[in-house]
């Protein structure tokens, strides 16, 4: 795979990330791992990377299972899923 391939499903994979937040509102590291086929550690980078970008997230240190837990801040702030 090339760079720019690398890139590309980086992008994507991050979009379907959104995306997932955005419909179910919130969910663990694990299961968005799980939803798309990455690791954990994956998910975090991405997660990182959404919020430099200003993508409005909020992070739960942990649920009650003791999982991580990510959220979509649903607001107009986002400059990706403007409505």
């Amino acid at each position: 795979m090339s760079k720019q391939q690398r890139r590309n499903a980086t992008l994507v994979r991050m979009l379907g990330l959104l995306r997932l937040l955005h419909r179910n509102g919130a969910m663990t590291i694990r299961e968005l791992a799980m939803e798309t086929g990455v690791t954990s550690r994956t998910i975090y980078r991405d997660v990182n990377a959404m919020e430099v970008a200003h993508i409005p997230l909020v992070r739960r240190a942990r649920d009650v299972d003791g999982r991580h837990e990510v959220r979509y801040q649903r607001s107009g702030n986002c400059p990706v899923c403007a409505r």
